[in-house]
């Protein structure tokens, strides 16, 4: 949680927890990778639900090389050819949690378009969610996937999810 430093309230200005999400949505677009994960998991951690479209959108975007691609230039800009960062996106989503974030990763994990740090971690995050409903996505990742470790994941998820409803 925030110090009593944050926690002060300037009149008319909501929140502080409201204020600093405002002000932490625009640096999903941070010109270097690492400030943008920080980010995106920091809001997800705040239950920051208004960031979802932004995030949301980023995952969309994808990558701008092919993820057969392993060049090592440019390693923590957007032209890196090997940092794949867009997964944590699907962290900080699992931690929102909700519907619309279950949604979304639910069509992550199962889209065989989407690079595997995104699928992967579209079943972690779909793990933070813990949803039954998740469950059919989840089995489907579980056999069909092409990368063992998604697929390996993708199972143990479901796992954890039909155990919780013992």
């Amino acid at each position: 949680r925030f110090n009593g430093a944050l926690r002060a309230k300037s009149p008319g200005r909501g929140k502080p927890e409201q204020m600093l999400v405002r002000r932490l949505i625009p640096l999903l677009r941070h010109p270097a990778i690492v400030p943008r994960v920080y980010v995106a998991l920091a809001l997800g951690r705040l239950g920051a639900h208004e960031a979802m479209p932004a995030i949301v959108e980023m995952i969309r975007e994808g990558y701008a090389f092919s993820d057969s691609v392993a060049l090592a230039s440019g390693k923590h800009f957007e032209q890196s050819q090997n940092v794949r960062w867009r997964g944590f996106l699907c962290l900080a989503l699992g931690r929102l949690g909700g519907d619309d974030a279950r949604r979304a990763l639910e069509e992550f994990a199962a889209d065989p378009k989407q690079s595997r740090d995104i699928r992967y971690s579209a079943v972690l995050g779909l793990g933070f969610i813990g949803s039954p409903d998740s469950l059919p996505v989840l089995e489907h990742v579980a056999t069909d996937d092409i990368i063992w470790l998604v697929r390996d994941e993708a199972r143990q998820v479901a796992r954890d999810i039909e155990l919780t409803k013992l």
